[in-house]
């Protein structure tokens, strides 16, 4: 496992990384998050959640408290792209791609290349013949 510098890592409960993760430069998270085995994630990634109250019109965004914390999970063989904005609560299927400068704000399907704001899958990984 290698972690980047100037890595931000303030989860609230938990932070879970698999085998074989590479983290590069930047890298910002507030959220649980579990990777897992084979991820690579690339500069200035932030995953972050959705967990500020601003429903109440008694309230202030400040003064409206927080929601409880979310949960992000990359199942595995995922790169991400530098830049990206990971929005929990989310799940990033297994061998899915994200490229650059996307913002994730759902679940993003196995094995697909997603790009764009917010992340959307454009084409598979894989070409039909080679599918498992």
């Amino acid at each position: 496992m290698t972690i980047g510098p100037a890595a931000v890592l303030v989860p609230p409960n938990r932070l879970t990384l698999g085998d074989n993760v590479g983290i590069a430069r930047g890298f910002h998270v507030e959220v649980d998050l579990e990777v897992g085995p084979d991820v690579l994630i690339s500069s200035q990634v932030a995953v972050v959640g959705r967990d500020h109250r601003f429903d109440d019109p008694t309230r202030t965004v400040y003064w409206a408290g927080r929601l409880p914390a979310c949960q992000v999970v990359l199942e595995g063989d995922n790169l991400i792209g530098f830049g990206t904005i990971i929005v929990g609560p989310c799940r990033i299927g297994k061998g899915c791609v994200v490229g650059a400068g996307a913002v994730v704000t759902g679940d993003l399907p196995a094995d697909s290349i997603c790009v764009g704001v917010p992340a959307k899958a454009i084409r598979p990984r894989y070409p039909e013949t080679l599918r498992g």
